[in-house]
């Protein structure tokens, strides 16, 4: 099992100068910030592709294609962590900054009733209630309080 920790923090609390810093030592950066100025929020337990499959499914349904997966498993704050390099430090780290974060937060409480019965009826339905549960409680939050939300991997 892999653990998708969701955090609401401000924006500018991840905002670091990265010159010099291996991607390593900018992601361990990240996670530390995290861990002292974020307030956890949720906690998704799943297998990584079981997670995957979730949020692929979710962006399909509220029209994003992958930019769902794309945040959730590869996305920094000013790209301190540049796209397409995650092979490069441990852990994936993704991260919506507070408009998306508000985006998404409409995007999913748009979602018809007859979608979600429809969801319900896939193999995959208790990963993507899981995931679903989990987005729209993270990004409702962050939608009020105005902060971006950031998905540690660990």
């Amino acid at each position: 099992m892999d653990n998708f920790i969701f955090y609401l923090i401000a924006q500018e609390q991840l905002a670091f100068p990265p010159g010099g810093m291996s991607l390593q030592n900018r992601r361990d950066r990240l996670r530390s910030a995290l861990r002292e100025y974020g307030a956890q929020w949720e906690i998704v337990r799943m297998r990584a592709a079981d997670f995957f499959k979730a949020a692929e499914e979710l962006g399909r349904v509220v029209g994003v294609k992958s930019d769902l997966v794309d945040f959730t498993f590869d996305s920094s704050p000013l790209d301190v962590l540049p796209p397409g390099r995650f092979n490069e430090y441990n852990a994936p780290f993704g991260y919506f900054d507070p408009e998306r974060s508000k985006t998404y937060d409409s995007l999913l409480r748009a979602i018809k009733p007859q979608t979600l019965l429809e969801l319900g009826a896939k193999d995959e339905s208790e990963a993507i209630a899981t995931a679903l549960r989990a987005y729209s409680s993270v990004f409702a939050e962050a939608a009020i309080r105005g902060v971006a939300v950031a998905i540690d991997h660990s």
